[in-house]
């Protein structure tokens, strides 16, 4: 972890988190509806608009936001580099993502990424719809990608979880990301078809 990197925010709830040793909350979050999702984008302020495209786009969690390390963004894509994520096979590892930018949503999408902090995500997304919460952007996108047909290890690729019967996660530990591997380039095809049902 890099404490430094975190906001005040960011750090009390992973300090919360630890403390109470993780929540599952994909067992209880409602899933975000494509519609409720847009509203969100639309009427959250630019910094808002443009986290929350990136946990849809990257399948991530807002906690993930905390562990960011780094960030790339081209024309094509955004790479996001996150500093561990916790396996029970491997422990801890580094994980990259790479989110496909297609015109729809590039406007949305700053060069220099500042993401919102967890209390405006959730306002703004309590402000659409009560019910929903910020887990409820991930259980929306995985189940989005699998009604689109894409296989659970593939959605694995850019959900950050890890089947347990994957041993090349091993190497992966160690591999250094890039977007033209086979990895990068299926993450590239789902974040894209996740980018599509925002603004189709």
């Amino acid at each position: 972890m890099y404490p430094h990197l975190m906001d005040a925010d960011c750090r009390k709830m992973m300090d919360f988190l630890r403390q109470r040793g993780g929540v599952r909350a994909s067992q209880r979050a409602k899933p975000m509806s494509g519609a409720a999702l847009r509203q969100v984008i639309l009427t959250a302020s630019p910094q808002v608009a443009m986290t929350v495209i990136t946990m849809w786009g990257s399948i991530s969690r807002h906690a993930d936001l905390c562990r960011l390390f780094s960030t790339r963004v081209t024309q094509e894509y955004v790479e996001i580099n996150f500093n561990t994520f916790k396996s029970d096979r491997y422990g801890l590892r580094a994980v990259t993502k790479f989110m496909s930018t297609p015109p729809s949503i590039k406007s949305y999408v700053s060069q220099t990424p500042v993401f919102a902090s967890y209390r405006e995500v959730l306002s703004a997304i309590k402000r659409v719809d009560p019910s929903l919460s910020t887990y409820s952007i991930r259980t929306a996108a995985i189940s989005a990608l699998a009604d689109a047909g894409y296989s659970f290890p593939d959605i694995a690729l850019l959900s950050g979880h890890v089947p347990q019967v994957d041993v090349g996660v091993a190497v992966r530990r160690y591999n250094q990301p890039t977007v033209s591997q086979p990895e990068g380039r299926k993450q590239m095809e789902l974040s894209a078809h996740l980018a599509s049902l925002i603004f189709p």
